[in-house]
């Protein structure tokens, strides 16, 4: 049987060696190469007392990227709870919560979970004429009402449509804000579908209520949304 090369164990030399080089892993990932090592180590022939086994790894955290479109700041709410709920499951993490604007190709990259939310418009997704028409009839009603700003460029349909397939990581989740109608629809079926024919695997999709068009959110949703970040961070890295 051919042997295996195993390297010496320095724990001082974890960074500097000129052993062969393995990818990047996460904490869950850094658990299983431990485990798979000490399966080997039974396997392979050696004449020592003591098999030292060197394992090469860079130990980081989950990195995840929010991308939210917001018309009146519901959904923005969302995302910063996903998030907060995110940070408090792994305070190490590393969580960016952006506007669709600014989700560019370079912060998605390589990103271990991409998570996608949007307002409900007619049942689905938004389009330009639907956040268009929306603005319009709320700023009738109340000339001062708030509007995140960027509301009137590109929305998440657009976003999705130029969406390259994913570097590393396909994990993603989905969300929506949505009226407590019973026949009110929602964004998220829409967004999940495009995101899976990008190559993402949609690990979970979630609706949250709003209680008018402007808002305010549902008593309790924003705890439900940290909630379900905690969630997600404790699946991806189980």
């Amino acid at each position: 049987m051919t042997s295996l090369p195993f390297w010496p164990l320095d724990q001082r030399d974890l960074t500097t060696h000129t052993g062969p080089k393995v990818p990047r892993v996460t904490t869950s990932g850094l658990l299983r190469a431990a485990r798979i090592v000490l399966a080997l180590r039974d396997e392979v022939p050696c004449r020592t007392a003591l098999l030292q086994v060197r394992v090469d790894v860079e130990v980081r955290e989950m990195r995840t990227v929010i991308v939210y479109e917001s018309l009146f700041g519901n959904t923005h709410k969302i995302a910063e709870a996903i998030a907060e709920g995110i940070r408090a499951q792994q305070p190490d993490a590393e969580v960016a919560c952006v506007p669709v604007a600014e989700g560019t190709v370079a912060l998605i990259s390589g990103a271990d979970l991409l998570i996608v939310g949007g307002p409900t418009h007619m049942r689905g997704m938004s389009s330009g004429m639907t956040r268009k028409m929306g603005a319009q009839g709320e700023q009738k009603k109340a000339p001062d009402v708030h509007m995140e700003p960027g509301f009137d460029g590109p929305g998440l349909r657009d976003w999705l449509a130029g969406l390259s397939q994913p570097t590393g990581s396909s994990s993603a989740a989905v969300f929506d804000t949505r009226a407590g109608a019973r026949m009110a629809g929602g964004a998220a079926p829409g967004i999940a579908r495009r995101l899976r024919r990008h190559g993402y695997r949609v690990l979970a999709t979630e609706g949250y209520i709003i209680d008018d068009t402007q808002g305010p959110l549902r008593a309790g949703e924003l705890d439900r949304a940290r909630d379900w970040g905690a969630s997600l961070s404790r699946q991806l890295a189980a």
